[in-house]
């Protein structure tokens, strides 16, 4: 016990604490003045412990995706776009890569995602991960020297007249055809 001066009677839970604060008093060592202040002091810190908690839990239900965009000399990669895709639930955010090549996505809810990057002269590159609660996770990115756009050509296929007005289908058979059916 605090011997002379003021203290400051709260009960959290079942656990009473006494701390001095000077003169303003809620209670003497000898009696309290007020009879119904533990009242409003105990009300007071069980609402404060509530507003703490609840502001904790809130940040520490979400983790970081960061990291660096390369091409193939190791040399970074500025204004990249950065998309990350929840798998989960097809959410997107997307940012790009500062001077330096660097991406961030901050206050991510944990689950797994698909980090893709694009940038001009360079191939889209895709990685998928899982980000778990209170977790950094870093995905540095290498891009390939190429172009976004591919074609794919097909070469030594017959032509095929296509009608899109004609719907029914049709073909001729031979002699030879008909004669090899079962009779």
């Amino acid at each position: 016990m605090i011997k002379g001066g003021w203290t400051f009677c709260a009960v959290i839970g079942s656990v009473p604490s006494r701390i001095r604060i000077g003169q303003m008093a809620v209670a003497r060592n000898r009696g309290l003045l007020y009879p119904y202040a533990h009242h409003w002091a105990a009300k007071c810190s069980l609402l404060l412990a509530c507003l703490l908690s609840a502001s904790m839990a809130v940040g520490q239900y979400s983790g970081n995706v960061q990291g660096t965009i390369f091409d193939p000399a190791k040399q970074v990669i500025a204004d990249a776009n950065v998309w990350l895709t929840n798998i989960e639930t097809g959410v997107t955010s997307n940012t790009k890569s500062n001077g330096s090549g660097l991406y961030r996505f901050s206050n991510v809810a944990p689950g797994k995602y698909k980090v893709t990057v694009e940038a001009g002269g360079f191939k889209k590159a895709e990685l998928s991960a899982v980000l778990t609660t209170e977790a950094t996770l870093g995905l540095d990115i290498n891009l390939q020297i190429g172009s976004t756009i591919e074609s794919v050509t097909v070469i030594g296929v017959e032509e095929m007249s296509l009608n899109p007005d004609e719907t029914r289908l049709e073909t001729s058979l031979g002699a030879r055809t008909i004669s090899s059916l079962p009779k």
